[in-house]
């Protein structure tokens, strides 16, 4: 029997449920559904084609129970990986210049991509100005002081 002490406190009901608040074990894939577009008769979808009559979208489902796999018929249009993840995001891996056995390695990078916004490239460099007594931040000519300016007037 707990004392009352104990029993009033809950010192002992914190201990038990913190025990199995830790997140360990319960990480999941940010990537929540997987949709592969493809030609059933277009030349440039045959590695897809093939790498799926293989049985290797079952295989790659099965190890990834988290993640809805969806495999679309689309005629006249190139074979395409698409990703959906959280927050309405979603990623567009095209498939058709990659032989069958890059197909793997695509479909892995959709998965372990966050679907995060990408940086653009281009993104034009922002300007870092370092605190006075830096070395970085030391302005050519010194730091500007309007006690220091002559005291011309117009």
């Amino acid at each position: 029997m707990a004392s009352p002490l104990r029993r009033a406190t809950g010192i002992g009901a914190r201990a038990r449920a913190s025990a199995h608040a830790t997140p360990v074990g319960s990480f999941i894939l940010p990537l929540r559904k997987l949709v592969l577009d493809y030609c059933p008769h277009g030349i440039s979808s045959e590695p897809l084609r093939q790498w799926m009559r293989d049985g290797n979208v079952e295989r790659w489902a099965r190890d990834r129970p988290a993640v809805e796999v969806v495999v679309r018929e689309r005629p006249g249009r190139h074979p395409v990986g698409r990703g959906e993840y959280p927050h309405n995001r979603e990623k567009v891996v095209p498939l058709q210049k990659h032989p069958y056995e890059e197909l793997e390695g695509r479909l892995q990078m959709l998965a372990d991509a966050s679907g995060a916004k990408r940086d653009l490239k281009w993104k034009r460099n922002t300007v870092v100005s370092g605190s006075v007594g830096s070395e970085e931040g030391n302005a050519v000519r010194g730091m500007w002081s309007q006690l220091h300016a002559d005291g011309r007037e117009i």
